[in-house]
């Protein structure tokens, strides 16, 4: 059975290194996309659904997560989301605590392959065993 990951993050260098870190991972059962857009998430969530989104909080022109998630759980979307920011404040962190569908707050300078295996590849297992 394949787990799908949907990586929705504006900018191609992050979505080139945590692509680069999912083909480190010694597993073939992890599919990830990656779009550039909300609005191509959106497209992405009509194909089928991912078993958990990693969500930038900020994709243009939305200007935080509080903006851009509503509209993809609006869409169907219903696992967890991994909300990653390159600079988590105080205030996003109270946000995201508000936030049900919000799992976990990752800084995205402190992704590697060692975060993806214990944190990231559980909690998708987890979410597809439900």
């Amino acid at each position: 059975m394949t787990n799908k990951v949907l990586y929705v993050e504006d900018t191609k260098f992050d979505r080139l290194v945590l692509t680069s870190l999912f083909r480190g991972l010694a597993r073939d059962d992890i599919e990830l996309q990656c779009v550039a857009t909300v609005d191509a998430g959106l497209a992405s969530l009509c194909e089928g659904m991912p078993d958990l989104l990693l969500l930038d909080n900020r994709v243009p022109p939305y200007g935080s997560f509080e903006q851009s998630l509503p509209l993809l759980t609006r869409a169907g979307f219903r696992g967890p989301v991994v909300l990653l920011s390159g600079l988590p404040t105080e205030e996003l962190r109270s946000a995201v605590d508000r936030n049900e569908s919000v799992k976990l707050l990752a800084d995205k300078r402190q992704l590697d392959a060692v975060f993806l295996a214990e944190v990231i590849t559980p909690m998708l297992d987890h979410a597809v065993a439900r």
